[in-house]
């Protein structure tokens, strides 16, 4: 699977800036809604 990632990483150039902005900003809004739930469970 992540060979299979990093070949199509190398194929298609044009999309891997909006493929890393997409998977940063879902990354981004796991990590935020992991802390935000720890801090409502802390409540």
């Amino acid at each position: 699977m992540f060979y299979y990632f990093i070949t199509f990483w190398g194929k298609h150039r044009t999309t891997n800036y909006s493929l890393a902005k997409i998977l940063l900003i879902l990354s981004l809004n796991a990590i935020c809604d992991i802390k935000f739930k720890s801090l409502i469970e802390n409540y």
